[in-house]
């Protein structure tokens, strides 16, 4: 996001980050506290819509790596997991 002084406001950087947190744009606007048709008005700007895609896509790639990371150690107590039951089974 942009800096201190900027022309974006830390209204909008509340916002967007409003966005990335709460379940849906009521919700977002109500706890930046700001109206929804506000928050709206700013999802149609180039500026705003261009500033939020690239934080939403930052939040999913970091998730993402965070998936990766874990998968061999999910893979490791899945497998675990199964042969356990496998062997309590009889199989």
């Amino acid at each position: 996001m942009k800096g201190h002084g900027s022309k974006f406001g830390r209204k909008k950087e509340a916002a967007i980050a409003a966005l990335l947190a709460e379940r849906n744009l009521a919700e977002a606007a109500r706890v930046v506290g700001i109206d929804l048709s506000t928050l709206k008005r700013w999802l149609r700007r180039p500026e705003f819509s261009e500033e939020y895609r690239r934080a939403r896509c930052e939040v999913v790639e970091q998730a993402h790596a965070r998936v990766q990371l874990m998968t061999p150690v999910a893979a490791s107590v899945l497998g675990k997991r199964v042969l356990s039951a496998s062997l309590r089974d009889g199989r």
